[in-house]
């Protein structure tokens, strides 16, 4: 929440008004000053509070701007845009919330989507990047400070889970884009998809459980690790193929069609597909 219950675009118009009232005062100021004298020595005391009430709303690095973003978030997000976070880490722990936390996380040539998990039994107190203890102003807990007070911004601690990521991989000299998908089971890349584009290829990978990989790779053709049948079983009585495939079991085994003939043997698959073999 932006102060006085302001949304961001209001508060962009607020800042704005600031800045242009701020610049004419100082060109009133200068004015005065080259034409001073006892007439406008009230004036200048008058406007002397003016721009006193103008500074204490126009600290936009350290108090409206910086410290209601810090506020929202617990993380502050910089206007120079090097690192951004979306995390609701302090508004939930505000609500007594503690459900899971969906966000993204950006720095450097990374972004993140994390989900959080928590159950609530441990807090701690959010830092700042240099690792600065922030603190709420008053107990309205809508500014933050780093100056101490007895309010610490506070949030419960969490699990963190990167479920995808697109980032930069430095490959024999060029940086090639890659994409992650899954959470995986914290042992490498397994249980993980990856997709990479190189400047004239593209690979989908994906690792089990246990480390195998599975890939696609894609150029000027299509390769691919292809199922291989496990086991083939024949009936010409029947006119039936009974076929199991790599990594299944008898009970999964598809069943395939076919007739003979003196010029060759048709197969038709269970979902209607007809190959003809010519035999000469």
């Amino acid at each position: 929440m932006y102060p006085d219950n302001m949304t961001f675009g209001q508060l962009k118009e607020e800042v704005i008004r600031l800045r242009d009232a701020l610049s004419r005062t100082t060109r009133m100021y200068e004015d005065l000053l080259y034409n001073l004298d006892s007439d406008n020595i009230r004036e200048i005391d008058a406007n002397i509070t003016r721009i006193k009430n103008l500074e204490a709303e126009t600290v936009i690095t350290n108090t409206i701007v910086t410290q209601s973003l810090y506020g929202e978030r617990g993380t502050i997000a910089e206007l120079t845009v090097d690192r951004l976070e979306t995390s609701d880490k302090v508004r939930n722990y505000l609500n007594g919330d503690t459900s899971d936390v969906n966000y993204i996380r950006i720095y450097d040539q990374n972004i993140h989507f994390i989900t959080a998990s928590t159950d609530g039994a441990q807090t701690e107190q959010v830092r700042d990047r240099k690792g600065n203890p922030l603190y709420w102003t008053d107990d309205t807990f809508k500014v933050t400070t780093l100056t101490e007070t007895d309010y610490p911004v506070t949030v419960y601690v969490y699990t963190e889970q990167v479920k995808a990521k697109i980032a930069f991989d430095y490959v024999d000299g060029t940086y090639i884009p890659r994409i992650t998908l899954g959470a995986g089971t914290g042992a490498g890349d397994n249980d993980k998809l990856i997709i990479t584009k190189s400047e004239d290829s593209a690979q989908i990978l994906y690792r089990t459980d246990s480390g195998k990989e599975t890939a696609i790779n894609l150029s000027d053709f299509v390769d691919a690790d292809m199922r291989r049948l496990s086991s083939c079983t024949i009936d010409r009585s029947r006119g039936e193929i009974r076929t199991v495939a790599e990594g299944k079991t008898l009970s999964d085994a598809q069943t395939i069609s076919f007739t003979e003939t003196v010029n060759g043997i048709t197969y038709t698959w269970p979902d209607g597909f007809v190959t003809t073999v010519s035999i000469s």
